[in-house]
């Protein structure tokens, strides 16, 4: 029997999943359930530590971090710094990243904060200035790994998520059917957007086991009533993929 697989990445950023899971035999329906918006508080102290050369080292956790990245930049007029050196998370915010015209001198072997952290403390000297551009609901891991390591570092919140509530009755109408077995996660956002979005329908919601792409979407899913929750090897769309064919 084919298994029905809930999707609620966010548009745009959904194609690759979408297309995996559907190559591994699974029916999909893709709900996003979380929309970015920009944060401007923070753009002219940035604008200011980039032209000035402040800042020696950039670290990037997604994806949408370097599309708001880029938007700022080009509303400044802002080119790349010369020396500065920069650290991708994983391979697709690496690509993003090189696509920008950034060259990417680290990246971890394991695509989570812990690696990253590790790896940077490894080559970032303490007298360095770090940046870390990234969402106002990102989890503090990396910083406070770094902040331990008694290395100089300043975040960014340069964009923000929030529920896309376009699509709350289209949610709610795919729980209503409880044809939803397996439900995939690529951020705590995620979560809370799902449980705010569903309703009525949170106790449907909450019996659907979750594929998260890692350890704090896990843990959100665990702490927000998800009774089955699991966590990808491998954080990553190919990770996800992975675990939703090996419990369905």
């Amino acid at each position: 029997m084919t298994a029905t697989v809930l999707v609620t990445r966010g548009t745009g950023q959904n194609a690759s999943l979408v297309q995996g899971l559907q190559s591994a035999g699974c029916c999909v329906k893709a709900v996003p359930v979380i929309t970015t918006v920009p944060r401007y508080k923070q753009e002219e102290e940035a604008a200011g530590r980039w032209k000035n050369g402040d800042i020696d080292w950039m670290l990037v956790t997604s994806v949408n971090a370097v599309y708001y990245l880029a938007g700022w930049k080009k509303r400044y007029g802002l080119g790349i710094p010369d020396g500065l050196k920069t650290a991708a998370v994983g391979p697709k915010t690496r690509q993003a990243l090189e696509l920008e015209g950034f060259q990417v001198e680290l990246m971890p072997e394991k695509y989570n904060a812990v690696s990253l952290a590790e790896s940077a403390g490894r080559v970032i000297d303490r007298r360095e200035s770090v940046l870390l551009p990234q969402s106002a609901q990102a989890a503090d891991t990396l910083h406070r790994l770094l902040a331990a390591q008694g290395i100089n570092i300043w975040v960014w919140h340069l964009y923000t998520t929030v529920p896309e509530e376009k699509n709350k009755s289209l949610l709610q109408s795919v729980l209503k059917t409880r044809e939803i077995d397996v439900l995939t996660a690529a951020s705590p956002s995620s979560i809370n957007a799902l449980h705010q979005l569903a309703g009525a329908y949170r106790q449907v919601l909450s019996a659907i086991p979750v594929v998260a792409i890692g350890p704090s979407t896990g843990r959100a899913a665990r702490e927000s009533g998800f009774k089955y929750v699991y966590e990808a090897e491998v954080h990553s769309v190919e990770g996800i993929i992975e675990k939703t064919k090996e419990i369905i």
